[in-house]
Parts: structure tokens; sequence; C-alpha cells
């Protein structure tokens, strides 16, 4: 019957896998009583399938379950009850429980620690989780001390030059970022695309990605000569490998206009985000959304450099563009004053450069 739920899980037909495998754990349970380690990892299999399936409390429950089993059955400290625990604490993530994800967690660690030592490669990836669930907590600063000692004990074993290496500094500039250390956020990502382009070589796309992740610390940090060196090469980059008109080279270029006008190179910011309307217009149209917020940056930047009759104009067009999209009631008059409109590349953290999934 376990082969069967296994065969179902592997279709695709869950709800099937899960009946099939509650029925072993039911049966298993009156043979051989729930402690038994056969039990235990029937229920261990049941909760990877509720998982599966979404029914992410039951998921936690039976896992809850097999933890305390593995606990009876081999104690605390052994391998098989840390690992159990480990994917408790999971399941406890996935189900928005991230106090109990970093109590579990936190136990996972030392009880690893314990068994291998603070610099064994299964601690200190075990580590690395802790501290993401720390900054899904908003425990930012525990995140950032965990993270660090990851960084640590990762150049001890692998190398400072190592890629894993290199991927845990990535994440430690984010948790820098996340906590306001603008400079350490920016010397770490420095590291980082250093370590990249030993790794790869200058023009590879993780170190190029890189970059552009860089050049946005530097604008956070207000380092704009450097945010937009660095995001020049990445444009150009993109222009080479992807082509001016694909969508993410237009971002790019997007945020590179941005960081001249924060740097005061108001023509520059003209030139670039002229480019931006007209691949934006040849690209998506000129009553795509984008395309429209794109001409309200420009306007801005032409009323920044003194241009207003060409603002007036452009905003002219806005108004038009938007009566024929949504009628005359809806449109406001486009008015082009203040700051720049922040591009969602210029004006967002990214992502955590990696997500857990079931160990």
């Amino acid at each position: 019957m376990e082969n069967l739920a296994l065969s179902y899980s592997h279709l695709g037909r869950r709800q099937e896998a899960v009946t099939i495998a509650e029925q072993v754990v039911e049966g298993k349970t009156k043979l051989q009583g729930a402690d038994h380690p056969d039990t235990v990892a029937s229920m261990e299999t049941l909760a990877l399938y509720y998982s599966h399936l979404g029914r992410r409390q039951e998921a936690v429950t039976m896992a809850n379950q097999v933890v305390e089993g593995k606990k009876r059955i081999y104690g605390v400290e052994h391998p098989d009850t840390i690992t159990s625990m480990e994917t408790l604490a999971l399941y406890h993530s996935h189900l928005g429980q991230r106090q109990d994800a970093v109590m579990v967690e936190k136990q996972v660690v030392e009880g690893k620690k314990r068994i291998h030592g603070s610099e064994h490669a299964g601690t200190v990836g075990s580590m690395q989780t802790l501290a993401l669930y720390y900054s899904h907590l908003g425990e930012r600063q525990d995140a950032v001390t965990i993270a660090e000692q990851v960084v640590e004990c990762k150049k001890k074993i692998y190398g400072a030059e190592n890629s894993d290496t290199v991927s845990s500094i990535e994440t430690l500039a984010l948790y820098y970022s996340h906590l306001g250390e603008r400079q350490k956020a920016v010397r770490a990502a420095e590291q980082v695309v250093e370590g990249k382009k030993k790794i790869h070589g200058a023009e590879h796309q993780d170190t190029m990605a890189s970059m552009q992740t860089l050049a946005l610390y530097y604008s956070h940090n207000r380092q704009y000569q450097e945010a937009v060196t660095s995001l020049q090469q990445v444009v150009e980059w993109k222009k080479r490998i992807h082509g001016a008109e694909d969508p993410d080279t237009v971002v790019s270029m997007e945020s590179l206009a941005l960081y001249n006008s924060h740097l005061g190179r108001r023509q520059d910011a003209v030139s670039i985000a002229e480019q931006v309307v007209e691949l934006r217009k040849k690209t998506r149209g000129a009553q795509h959304p984008d395309t429209i917020a794109s001409m309200e940056t420009l306007a801005l930047y032409y009323s920044h450099l003194g241009r207003n009759k060409d603002a007036v104009m452009i905003s002219e067009q806005i108004v038009e563009l938007k009566q024929n999209i949504r009628g005359p009631q809806h449109v406001e008059a486009t008015i082009p004053t203040g700051d720049a409109g922040q591009s969602s590349t210029a004006d967002s953290v990214p992502p955590p450069p990696y997500s857990l999934e079931h160990k």
C-alpha cells in the first residue's frame, strides 16, 4: 500500500496518496504500536503528503508526533530525530508559524553543534536556515548575527572564493540592507561581485545580477556615482546579450536614468529616459501603463532640466492617452513636480537568493 501511495504522489494524485497513507499509519499503529520505527516512518511520509496537498496544519501536527516518537525511540540528539525536527520547523514556516519555526530550528542547530561541531557543513546549513527564519520573523539583528557566523564558518570550510561562501555573503548583504546597515551591505555586495568575477568571470549572468544588486545598495547608501558606474556596465551587458528591447534591459535603463538624476546628471537622465519611452512604445505600445509611467518620468526629468515646453508637451500626450484608455472623467492633470518616481528595480530590495524546500 505504501508503494501505491508513493505512485499516486508521483502522478500528482495527492488526495489518493494521502488517503492510502492514512490507512497505512492506522494499520501500523494497530499492529505495531505508535512508537514502532516503521509506524513513525509512515507517519513522516503522511506528513509530507499532507504538506504536498496544502493541508499544512495536519502536516505540522503529524510531524510533531513524528518528532516526539523519535525522541522516545532514539533519543533527543539522534541524527534521525534532529532531521525530523528540521522538517517540523519547515512545516511551521510554511504555516506562517514563524516563532515556532525559529524555536524548533534553534534546537536543531544546538543539537547539530553537539553532534557534529560548529563548523560542520550540516550545522552551518541549519544555521543558515535559522537566520532565514529570524528574517521572516522580523528579528533582523539575530538574522545578521547568525548570517555573519555562517559566512565565517564557510570561509573556514570551503574558502572565501567558493561559490557557496559567496552565496552566503550575498544573503548577509541582504540582511544588512534589511537592518539599515547600508555601508555594510555595500561592502558585502562588493565582495560578492569580486568573488563571482573570480569564479564565473566578469560577464557571467550571475556576476551581472550581483552587480545590479550592488548598484541598488550603492543607491541606498547615496553613492550615486558608484551606482551609475555599476549599473552602466550591467545595461551594456544586457544590450549585448538580450538586446536593447528586452524588458529586463529597459527596466535597468530606467533605473540608470534615475541614478543619473540623483547624481545631478540631468541631461544623461533625460537621454536615457527618452530611449526608455521609445523602447516601451515599440515593444508594448503607447497606451500600455508602463509606457505611460515612463513618459511621466520623462516629463519630470524635462522639468528638472528646465525644458518646460517639452515637459508640458509630453504631459499633454499623457493626458490624451489616458483619456483614450479611461475616458475624460477619470483623467487627472499630469504635473511634472517633485522627485522622479523610482522604478521597481531601484526602489526595492531583491528577494532572498534562495528559498527553502523540503529537505
